[in-house]
């Protein structure tokens, strides 16, 4: 069982009891249940992995299932139907025009340097 799998299960848990939010620490108790071996720091670390708002991570898009409510307190992530996703378009680079607008033609000007 990965670690992502053990925060899963922990959390999972924590919202069957009726916590809808939830601490580390929380986890943390549960996550040692089920895996003695775990520690605190890695729980800390793989929960902040797994935001979905997060730039980067060790996690790809689709593992991550958590989002931060305020410090320290986390929820699970409540994703939206399809068809309200938006896809995020690559805008493509502006190419520098050769002729400037005042009508001077960048070739000939740069042609000797």
């Amino acid at each position: 069982m990965t670690l992502r799998d053990v925060i899963l299960k922990s959390t999972q848990e924590l919202i069957s009891k009726g916590k809808n939010e939830f601490t580390p620490e929380e986890v943390f108790q549960i996550a040692k249940k089920l895996n003695p071996k775990v520690k605190r720091p890695s729980i800390l670390g793989s929960m902040t992995s797994l935001l979905v708002t997060i730039p980067s991570s060790s996690y790809p898009p689709e593992k991550r299932f958590l989002e931060r409510v305020r410090f320290g307190v986390y929820k699970l992530h409540e994703s939206k139907p399809e068809k309200e996703i938006k896809s995020k378009k690559k805008k493509k680079p502006k190419t520098p025009s050769k002729k400037p607008s005042d009508g001077f033609d960048l070739d000939k000007l740069t042609k000797y340097f």
